[in-house]
């Protein structure tokens, strides 16, 4: 069920472009002139419309042909996909066929000597076969983005791969980025589009890899209440939320351990920092190295905690699974994320490794 057929002048001709009333005019045509035929087999083509509402072309009889079988929600993205191409600017074209390279994108975009392939993959795919498959568009010299109806799909710099959620009323959501681990899989959303600005964005440049790298953040402070063996609470620094969403909204907050900042003292070790933490009788959560000493150091060392502040005896370190870290009140601090600090910090890393959708320019 293509949306594109070919009439007997050779002219290629797309379902996308025409309104309601031209559809059927066409349809109307066609019926008297049998002018149209399938790309793939150059058999007779009859004007059709889904139960979505979709137009699209299909054989006049299917014997002795072969067209591979599309789902109306496949063909229906296809067509979204499209529409929003041509809305942006753009010259689209579907089920477009890359020879020599064996390729056939469903949606390619083009404008100027730039090419984007967007490839909807509603069936199953598995990793491999959608690593292969776009170095073959990368051997072409075409970008390629995956729309996946799929769970399970790459998560990369080189792949641009997203997950597509039915909405209701022929429309469609782009998780543009799920909590993964290396690759997206169905966990934790935190930022979504719906498929047409998605397109439009992703054309104009408002997709971004990693764009909080070299940005400056504020930080939360979060707290464990930590118990000694008689019962008394310490209310102990435990984690860094760095505060990335209020620079760009919908991005996820990385949370760090105080471990993380073991080798990096002056983000902690400011005398603004200092009188915070007395500010909310807080103490560190964690073991620092020596600096030299200086009347400043051994002012900080007195907020490393190791004894119960009521009663001195051993602090249990250890927190319960149950037990969640609560937010103090927005600390004075901030954190540029260079490259180099992130690079210095593998767990900060992975947590900005994501792509995000500039919805504001939508």
């Amino acid at each position: 069920m293509p949306l594109r057929c070919v009439s007997d002048t050779g002219e290629p001709i797309h379902a996308f472009v025409f309104s309601r009333v031209e559809w059927k005019r066409l349809a109307e045509e066609n019926r008297k002139d049998k002018h149209l035929v399938m790309p793939c087999c150059g058999r007779s083509a009859i004007v059709k419309t889904s139960h979505c509402g979709t137009q699209f072309f299909a054989h006049a009889r299917r014997e002795g042909t072969y067209c591979p079988h599309e789902s109306d929600a496949h063909l229906l993205v296809k067509d979204l996909v499209a529409r929003t191409v041509l809305e942006a600017g753009w010259h689209a074209e579907t089920e477009a066929a890359l020879r020599p390279h064996g390729l056939v994108a469903d949606v390619l975009a083009t404008k100027g000597s730039v090419r984007i392939a967007f490839e909807v993959q509603w069936s199953r795919q598995t990793m491999e076969e959608t690593y292969q498959r776009h170095a073959a568009y990368a051997k072409a010299g075409i970008r390629a983005m995956w729309l996946f109806k799929q769970a399970l799909y790459p998560l990369s710099k080189d792949i641009p791969a997203f997950r597509l959620t039915p909405t209701g009323n022929n429309s469609f959501e782009v998780d543009v980025w799920r909590d993964g681990n290396g690759y997206q899989k169905a966990t934790e959303v935190f930022q979504t589009a719906d498929l047409s600005s998605f397109i439009k964005g992703a054309l104009s440049g408002q997709l971004k890899w990693t764009p909080a790298i070299g940005l400056t953040v504020p930080v939360i402070g979060r707290v464990k209440q930590t118990r000694c063996r008689r019962g008394h609470q310490t209310p102990m620094l435990a984690e860094m939320e760095l505060d990335v969403a209020r620079v760009l909204p919908s991005h996820r907050n990385p949370r760090l351990p105080l471990s993380d900042f073991n080798d990096k003292p002056s983000l902690l070790r400011s005398k603004s920092v200092l009188a915070q933490l007395a500010e909310h009788g807080l103490y560190l959560n964690f073991e620092v190295r020596k600096a030299k000493s200086s009347k400043f150091t051994e002012e900080f060392y007195r907020y490393i905690q190791p004894l119960c502040s009521t009663c001195g005896a051993p602090l249990d370190t250890f927190q319960k699974k149950e037990d969640s870290p609560e937010t103090t009140p927005q600390l004075e601090l901030s954190v540029v994320l260079s490259p180099q600090f992130v690079d210095d910090t593998p767990r900060l890393r992975r947590q900005l490794e994501c792509w995000w959708f500039n919805s504001a320019l939508a």
